[in-house]
């Protein structure tokens, strides 16, 4: 399910339009949402904010134009932790 996130993330194709290969769409929004509502993703953005800032990369702002970049970078993170 989390490869689904990431690959809705990463393209952002509407849910729906997930591929199958990650489990139903359904699924992987849910998780998203869920982990969205429970502060997980608060979370792991705290989290790999300063290695980031470590790496030279820009400290990650919140504002909603930054949304779609910093989901990119969380995504581009979490890629090159797995």
């Amino acid at each position: 399910m989390i490869d689904g996130v990431r690959f809705r993330v990463r393209t952002g194709v509407p849910w729906r339009d997930v591929p199958a290969e990650y489990g139903p769409w359904s699924r992987s929004y849910d998780l998203f949402h869920r982990w969205r509502r429970d502060g997980t993703w608060h979370e792991i953005l705290t989290r790999l904010q300063p290695l980031a800032v470590e790496q030279g990369q820009k400290p990650m702002r919140y504002d909603k134009p930054a949304v779609r970049y910093e989901a990119t970078v969380l995504v581009a993170a979490v890629n090159e932790r797995l």
